[in-house]
């Protein structure tokens, strides 16, 4: 038989429990009209089968010809599992929302040695660093220091721009082009980045030292409400993960054309410090980074 006719252990499970499945949503439409019928009690299977492993590290099965000696007998038995045992013990769907590891630069080898720690993203390398410690996951998947370290400095919150957070019949300016005004009156105030998700409890803002709460955040935005007060003054921003930026809110401040003034379209407001202030030519209010 051709290597080709192997097939890796993943997809071949896949397919049979999507099998299943169809059979399970097959049985809710016949009980419409049959209240009585028969479902599997148990299912297993004995496969035998020659057992490989790719360059890439998965594990696969070729199934054994007629008459070929030295095949492995491997019995795989079904068991059901409830919505509850699911969420219990699998990964948390907003976890998988960060970036991986192939985007944080990891070669596909290290990422099969993190993998064998449990580690398929750049949220949970850095839960499993913050438990422990870089050295010992590193040492543990056999890896650099430095390269663990440059993997997480991908993972962390960055901000790209900050608007006031537009009406929803009202389309918000690109913050990636616009700059940012706030004009009085702004109640809401939305922040658009990287790695946001999570600001809601583990992030806080004042402005002029007043606490205002940080109503909403996801993977890419947050939204802070500034309440019925002059949305004039400084705003702290505090990431999920320490970082601190600073913001002085304003409506007056104008440019050499008698408009407002602006740095460069785009730039990011974590990590180097700012120059200039942000704007947006459709709100008509001014953010300066102190």
């Amino acid at each position: 038989m051709a290597a080709d006719d192997s097939f890796a252990v993943q997809d071949f499970l896949e397919a049979i429990t999507s099998q299943l499945d169809r059979t399970q949503d097959a049985l809710s439409l016949k009980a419409v009209n049959r209240p009585l019928t028969y479902a599997i009690r148990e299912f297993s299977l004995s496969l035998q089968v020659f057992v490989e492993m790719d360059d890439e590290g998965v594990v696969r099965f070729r199934s054994a010809g007629p008459n070929e000696a030295g095949a492995s007998t491997v019995s795989v038995g079904f068991t059901t599992i409830t919505r509850t045992m699911i969420r219990e013990n699998t990964v948390d769907i907003a976890e998988t929302q960060g970036p991986t590891l192939n985007e944080a630069g990891l070669a596909p080898a290290e990422q099969r040695q993190l993998e064998r720690l449990g580690v398929r993203n750049v949220a949970q390398l850095r839960r499993l660093s913050s438990e422990s410690s870089e050295s010992a996951v590193a040492q543990f998947a056999d890896l650099p220091v430095n390269r663990l370290r440059a993997a997480l400095q991908a993972g962390r919150p960055a901000v790209r721009a900050v608007q006031p957070e537009a009406p929803p019949a009202r389309l918000a300016p690109d913050p990636a082009v616009q700059p940012v005004r706030v004009p009085p009156g702004t109640r809401r105030l939305r922040i658009d980045g990287d790695n946001l998700d999570g600001l809601t409890t583990k992030g806080n803002a004042t402005l002029d030292g007043v606490g205002v709460p940080i109503v909403e955040s996801g993977p890419s935005h947050a939204v802070v409400d500034l309440g019925p007060r002059d949305p004039r003054g400084r705003l702290d921003l505090r990431l999920g993960d320490g970082q601190t930026l600073s913001f002085q809110l304003g409506d007056d401040v104008e440019g050499p054309n008698g408009g407002p003034s602006g740095g460069p379209s785009g730039a990011p407001l974590s990590g180097a410090p700012l120059s200039g202030a942000v704007e947006s030519a459709a709100n008509g209010a001014v953010w300066e980074p102190s």
